[in-house]
């Protein structure tokens, strides 16, 4: 098994892969109320704020049902619309999430998934955030990017 562990000041990214699986691991801490955070990782227009998604210029996500269980992540470069990730809420407590996550793209990837945890401490939240079901490491290194850029800029917008 190939893993690595990086410490990025107070927050780790782990990524780790066997002979065919990979996944990413990475907590940071957040200075907000477990509720908002909960809200900014789960309402398609709040996720807009803070998703930075790898070769990307920006983010549109986009609810496909009323409920916003199901949503469209439409990654744009350069006004064009390429690769949308397609995301089924599968739980969402203030404690726990979880996400079924298909990226579609030219190499067809499959589905994998989407754990996050938050642990309210005081006035801080541990998030965690586990995405498993990678074929291959180089998914769970791009992955692994928009996950610690996405929540790097949640953590300034909402500590701001």
């Amino acid at each position: 098994m190939m893993q690595t562990i990086h410490q990025i000041g107070e927050d780790f990214i782990e990524r780790s892969q066997t002979a065919n699986y990979a996944y990413v691991s990475l907590s940071v801490n957040i200075r907000a109320d477990a509720h908002r955070i909960v809200y900014a990782l789960t309402i398609p227009e709040y996720m807009e704020a803070w998703m930075v998604i790898p070769g990307a210029d920006r983010v549109t996500c986009v609810g496909e049902d009323r409920s916003e269980v199901n949503f469209r992540l439409d990654l744009c470069c350069s006004k064009n619309v390429h690769a949308p990730i397609h995301c089924h809420r599968i739980l969402a407590t203030t404690e726990h999430l979880k996400f079924a996550w298909r990226r579609v793209d030219s190499e067809g990837k499959g589905q994998s998934i989407v754990d996050i945890r938050i642990r309210q401490r005081k006035a801080v939240c541990i998030v965690s955030v586990r995405h498993t079901g990678f074929s291959d490491v180089a998914e769970a290194t791009w992955h692994s990017v928009l996950w610690l850029s996405s929540l790097n800029k949640l953590r300034r917008l909402l500590e701001a």
